[in-house]
């Protein structure tokens, strides 16, 4: 009875009608979230009637508390692969492997998803290859044999399935799949044989293992694994094991590739590798769940590793170690590694691969994440050096934007992908030439970023979350000669600063991370907002010589060798702004776009005499006063006019840049159309 009731009709849901992909959405939003259960103490009085004193008593109530696993909070939540981007790894990478074969073909094809999740990915492998092995077995020329192998039977006049048998072989010569939860990787079965079960009724209760005494759910666990792809057992190695308990090694959870899939590493690898592996950014801290001692793993064990860590990266060089030669991969990541200049080596990993196939999309993909994200493919082989670069503007219409070879890429300093710079050849040569004739930023001056104020333990002394919370070290007022005027990255503008909150900070060993070089904020210096505007002019730099702090939002130059008024021009022309644009393509992406130190460093100042920078810096001061005019004007006539005033010499500024660049009147006329 009680089973009875958890069906239709005595249940008013009917579960069997719902697709597997929709209960993985279901899981995946589970596997985000753990339970905890807590022994709450708490006092009680006794005071019956017959007593004239109360007795005090200790009882104990249990509280339970859902929080999101550590793993889950630092990625910023569960978000589950839309079905369509599933779909089209699997058949760009399964379907290509496949493509033209028969089934005994195919039975030693190993597909891996190495961060399987609630197995979304695994299970429409696993449908894809049922789909492709009922296809083949249903056409007139094979059908009477595959009747008679038991590969199908027939369920009406021109219909036919595949055998409970034929699915179980699928499902465990092909299907693998890892991850460090073991909820997940229980999930991940659980989705696998469903798939298995799904849409089998009455008709085949005849048909059950009629040519096998196979059970009828297979132990999977040859096949579903849980233990941390990115760490190895060797781990351990030069480690006193004493310092590990139970816990701390359940959480590190080292795995064996080799010893987990033996014979298929016999074999050489696992044909496919697919997924959509964490974007972790990965800090040293307990609540970030990154440990020293994991750092230090990841930098000694992986190539990609360098400076900042993200496991997405680290999972992009474990799956090619995975691959068998000619091997196929595709994941779905962000796409900030195609520009950002400290993902260099991850650029130049992927691009010593071959049919590189990088697909872009224009729009958000995850609902409620704010992340730009692309499908990344490519062949582990030396042969075919091919790239090809597309963009989707909806998940119905993506086109090629540029095929090429990867040598192409090689030969870029950095190795940065830009798709945007190639959806039109003129806006490269622009860009190359620019580059062509000029040095970078970093040739004429320091850059280093701003100050930070906050980060939990960091400080003297440490700092807590209260302490970030309340900004305790932030103030209305100069309370003394260690407090100097604090301004946010939205105060810095073209040719000037404001001061819009009017706030001190206390500056000294306090501070998370104060900078130790005290002329960040006291030496002549021009300051860059990190976030770009909207073209035309997207740079926001601004010179001064006055002391105040600045936070992370904006980037100092200083110990500026030429005239630093020159460089504030440069910085602020409409040709920087179009190489920026056309350089890195950040502009293209949804979230807010930002730009490091070390990209600002690859600024381009052109070629000239300190003769032909002395115009440009005398421009560039008539701008600070224009602007700063223009800040403390208050009738809108004298706006106006100032305005009209600014908009001259942006253009006279923008003229004698373009010269420097050695632009013709036509590559200037491409850019101001812009």
């Amino acid at each position: 009875d009680i089973i009875k009731a958890l069906y239709y009709p005595e249940c008013p849901y009917e579960f069997s009608i719902l697709p597997v992909e929709i209960l993985g959405n279901i899981y995946e939003k589970f596997l985000g979230k753990t339970i905890e259960f807590r022994n709450v103490g708490r006092r009680c009085f006794d005071d019956s009637q017959n007593s004239q004193v109360s007795s005090e008593r200790t009882s104990t109530r249990h509280t339970i508390r859902i929080h999101e696993k550590p793993e889950v909070k630092k990625a910023g939540g569960v978000y589950y692969t839309p079905q369509y981007i599933v779909k089209h790894i699997v058949e760009n990478t399964i379907g290509v492997k496949i493509k033209g074969k028969k089934p005994e073909d195919i039975k030693a094809l190993k597909v891996l998803d190495p961060a399987c999740g609630s197995g979304s990915f695994l299970v429409e492998a696993y449908q894809f290859l049922m789909n492709f092995h009922l296809d083949y077995y249903g056409n007139s020329k094979n059908k009477n044999k595959a009747l008679k192998n038991g590969k199908i039977y027939q369920v009406s006049d021109n219909s036919y399935k595949l055998t409970i048998e034929e699915k179980q072989n699928i499902l465990l010569n092909n299907i693998y799949g890892v991850d460090i939860d073991e909820q997940a990787v229980e999930v991940t079965k659980l989705s696998l044989y469903l798939k298995l079960l799904e849409n089998e009724g009455k008709e085949a209760q005849g048909q059950l293992f009629k040519f096998s005494d196979m059970k009828l759910l297979p132990s999977l666990s040859d096949n579903i694994k849980c233990g941390n792809s990115l760490v190895g057992s060797d781990y351990y190695l030069e480690k006193d094991l004493s310092l590990f308990d139970d816990e701390a090694m359940r959480k590190i959870n080292v795995f064996d590739w080799e010893k987990e899939f033996k014979e298929i590493f016999a074999q050489g690898g696992f044909d496919c590798v697919i997924g959509n592996p964490p974007y972790v950014f990965a800090r040293e801290s307990k609540d970030k769940g990154m440990m020293s001692e994991d750092k230090d793993y990841y930098y000694n064990h992986y190539q990609v590793a360098k400076y900042q860590i993200n496991l997405y990266h680290l999972f992009i060089e474990k799956a090619c170690s995975l691959l068998s030669d000619n091997g196929l991969f595709s994941y779905i990541i962000p796409n900030n590694w195609l520009t950002i200049n400290s993902n260099k080596d991850l650029r130049y990993f992927v691009l010593n691969k071959s049919n590189i196939n990088i697909l872009n999309f224009k729009y958000k993909v995850f609902d409620g994440a704010d992340i730009d994200t692309c499908i990344l493919s490519f062949t582990k082989s030396d042969s075919n050096k091919k790239i090809v670069l597309a963009e989707a503007e909806s998940k119905d219409d993506f086109k090629i934007i540029k095929e090429t070879n990867i040598k192409h890429f090689l030969d870029e300093n950095d190795y940065i992908i830009n798709i945007e710079v190639y959806k039109n050849e003129a806006f490269t040569t622009i860009v190359k030439k620019i580059e062509n004739n000029s040095e970078t930023l970093s040739t004429y001056a320091e850059i280093k970023a701003g100050l930070q104020a906050y980060e939990v333990g960091k400080g003297i002394p440490k700092q807590t979350k209260e302490t970030k919370l309340n900004r305790i070290y932030h103030s209305k007022e100069k309370n003394d000669d260690s407090y100097f005027q604090y301004i946010d990255g939205i105060d810095v503008k073209r040719y000037s600063r404001t001061w819009e909150k009017k706030e001190y900070l206390k500056y000294g060993k306090n501070l998370a991370a104060p900078r130790k070089n005290w002329d960040l904020f006291s030496t002549p210096r021009i300051l860059v907002r990190q976030i770009p505007s909207k073209p035309p002019y997207c740079i926001n730099a601004c010179y001064t010589e006055k002391v105040f702090l600045n936070d992370r939002n904006s980037m100092n130059i200083i110990y500026i060798n030429p005239n630093p008024l020159f460089i504030l021009a440069v910085l602020n022309s409409r040709a920087v702004s179009f190489w920026f644009e056309h350089k890195f393509g950040k502009l293209s992406r949804g979230i807010f776009p930002q730009f490091k130190v070390n990209e600002l460093a690859n600024f381009p100042i052109p070629n000239t005499t300190l003769e032909n920078q002395e115009p440009l810096a005398k421009l560039a001061e008539q701008m600070i006063k224009l602007q700063k005019e223009l800040q403390e004007a208050k009738m809108e006539s004298d706006k106006k006019l100032l305005q009209q005033h600014i908009d001259i010499l942006d253009s006279q500024i923008d003229r004698a840049v373009y010269k420097l660049y050695g632009l013709t009147e036509e590559e200037i006329e491409i850019v101001e159309d812009k």
